[in-house]
Parts: C-alpha cells; structure tokens; sequence
C-alpha cells in the first residue's frame, strides 16, 4: 500500500488563539447617551478591548473618521440622528465598508430589524441583553474583520517586498478616479537597471534580497501617508502620489 501525502490542515485551536490574540486591545466605539447602560457595556468589554465612548451620532461619526476603530456599538435611540441613521452614514464612505455596527434597541423597536439590515448594520442585540452575549458576539464580530482584513492584505500585498501589487494599484487608482473631484496624482515609474544580469551573477535569492531593500527604500523615502509603493511585476516599481500636481 502506497502513502499519499496530505497538506496539513491548520490546528482549530492555533487559529483561534491567533485571532484572539490579534483583537486584544482592539477598539470598540460605544454610542451610548444613557450613562448606566453605558457602564454595563464599558464593565465587560474594557478588561479585553480598548473602549471610547461618544453621546450622538455626530460625534460618532467625527470619531469615527479620526480613529476608524474596528466596531461600532450603537443605541438606536440617540438623540438627534438616530442608530439607523449613523449606520447609513457610516456606509456612506467605502474605507468603512467592512467595520462591523452592532445596534442596540429596546423592545418596542424590535419591529425595526429589517430596517437595520437595511441600513448596513452587522448585528442587532434587543435589550435586555444577556452581557455574556452581547459580549460572544463582539468577539465573533472582531475575529471575522480580522479573517478578512488578513485575506485582503494577502490578496493586496506582494509577498515578496510586502508593499502593494498591482492589483491594489488597478483597485485604488478606478477608486480616485471615481470621485466627483479626481484629485491630481503623480505616479513615479522605476525600472531597476541590469536586473537580469544581477540575477545572473548572483543568484535569484540575491536577486530577491535586492528587490526587498529596494522596496524599503522606496517605502521610507515617502513623506505623506497617502503615498504608497507598488511593485508592478518583476524589478517594476511604481510610487503613487495623490494631490500631487506636476511641479
């Protein structure tokens, strides 16, 4: 009898320890204008994540843009723009798109929960609420964003140099222009010289060492968050530099 090789399949409990490890210190935003349900909330979440807290929706949002935490709990009674309405404008901006909202809402709005799918909410608790779920279904909230954001920059990231690949490039570049207002972009082409050469002489292993520095290099001499390095295939770079006019 022959032996057949199998891939061996990632330990259920390893995984899990990974993920629970990558949310510690995670940010939960907390939308709560009500202080005692508020401190129920803060009382189980704080001792694993780092929690913020804002009293309406205006200030959610103006929080939110600043630090884009990695999930949203919402009372859907706020004064003023209510939980549905937060949502909305949550979805509104695309780099938000995968942030979980969890809203919280009172027996008597319970009718509303096609309403909140609607509205792009990922989750909906009716008080009262068990703490201890409430609690399950952050954690579940967290470990799948952070599967996702893993596979995204799996599928985005050359494995190689770890800056972008051309598909982010293709992605980003149909997103700017896009925009009612397209930005003025400059965009640095770079070719390494001699590249097949060097491989040549020294072997693809110093050749792949070359082109990781070469990305680093690029990398640190950006000045401004919004640029970034692509490599566009084999010893092809590209710097990217949004509202950056020719001069």
């Amino acid at each position: 009898m022959s032996a057949t090789n199998t891939p061996m399949e990632p330990d259920t409990e390893e995984v899990e320890e990974h993920l629970r490890e990558a949310i510690d210190d995670s940010t939960v935003l907390i939308v709560e204008d009500n202080d005692a349900d508020f401190d129920l909330l803060r009382e189980v979440l704080s001792p694993h994540f780092n929690v913020k807290r804002c009293r309406d929706g205006e200030a959610a949002l103006r929080l939110i843009m600043d630090i884009a935490p990695h999930i949203v709990i919402s009372e859907f009674s706020l004064q003023g723009m209510d939980g549905i309405a937060l949502c909305q404008r949550i979805r509104e901006h695309s780099r938000f798109d995968d942030i979980p909202v969890l809203m919280v809402s009172s027996e008597e709005h319970a009718q509303r929960e096609v309403d909140f799918w609607d509205a792009g909410c990922s989750d909906f608790v009716r008080k009262p609420y068990s703490l201890t779920t409430l609690y399950k279904r952050v954690m579940h909230h967290l470990k799948y964003k952070k599967m996702l954001d893993e596979y995204k920059e799996a599928a985005m990231v050359d494995s190689l140099t770890k800056v972008f690949n051309r598909r982010y490039l293709e992605s980003t570049m149909l997103q700017l222009s896009s925009r009612h207002e397209t930005p003025d972009i400059s965009a640095l082409l770079i070719d390494v010289d001699w590249f097949k050469k060097y491989n040549d002489s020294y072997g693809h292993l110093a050749g792949d060492a070359a082109l990781v520095q070469i990305a680093e290099v690029l990398t640190h001499s950006l000045m401004r968050s919004t640029d970034f390095v692509t490599r566009l295939g084999g010893e092809e770079f590209a710097v990217i530099l949004p509202h950056t006019d020719a001069s």
